[in-house]
């Protein structure tokens, strides 16, 4: 009994070990350039934040990051994260949403209150050269990046992450300023 072909099954049969290779090999890159980007921005954003950033606490970053569950074809991000476990995650990735590619840098805030109040803040800023975003605890700015730009996309966060800084210096850090007059 003959099974009619399946070109998937068949094209998959060829190609995926090197297909993986491609994949692993993507990852690695986008990951690194990610990581140089946040490691060579890393004493200026502590101090901009208020915050004791430790470049060993740095970890790569996929979403999702195994292949079945959760892959949908329209959305993922890859990049590395830096954390302060219990309170806050911050990232520097490559974002897909909807076929369009972003670089990104947010703050993932596990308090929702807080998040909410640090984006009010962030966001009534006049002078920030991204529009500043919540969306589910995470506050974040981004810039779309077209496939022209994509061997240039660390430069882009680079740029991105340089208005971070400036975002995050002009409330004071993360904890937020107080707007009380000083007895």
């Amino acid at each position: 009994m003959n099974t009619p072909p399946n070109p998937l099954l068949v094209e998959g049969a060829k190609s995926y070990p090197p297909a993986l290779a491609a994949i692993s090999e993507f990852r690695r890159l986008v990951q690194a350039g990610c990581r140089r980007v946040l490691v060579s921005n890393l004493e200026e954003l502590a101090g901009a934040m208020s915050e004791d950033l430790d470049p060993k606490l740095i970890i790569n970053h996929a979403q999702p990051d195994k292949l079945g569950a959760g892959v949908d074809g329209r959305s993922a991000a890859l990049g590395v994260q830096l954390w302060r476990k219990g309170q806050w995650r911050l990232f520097y990735c490559l974002l897909w949403r909807d076929g369009k590619l972003f670089a990104k840098t947010s703050i993932f805030i596990r308090n929702r209150v807080v998040a909410e109040q640090r984006y009010s803040v962030l966001n009534n800023k006049k002078q920030k050269s991204y529009p500043v975003y919540l969306q589910n605890r995470e506050i974040y700015i981004s810039k779309e990046v077209s496939l022209d730009q994509v061997n240039d996309f660390a430069k882009i966060l680079g740029t991105l992450s340089r208005d971070w800084v400036g975002l995050w210096r002009s409330v004071g850090g993360l904890k937020l300023k107080s707007s009380a007059p000083k007895p």
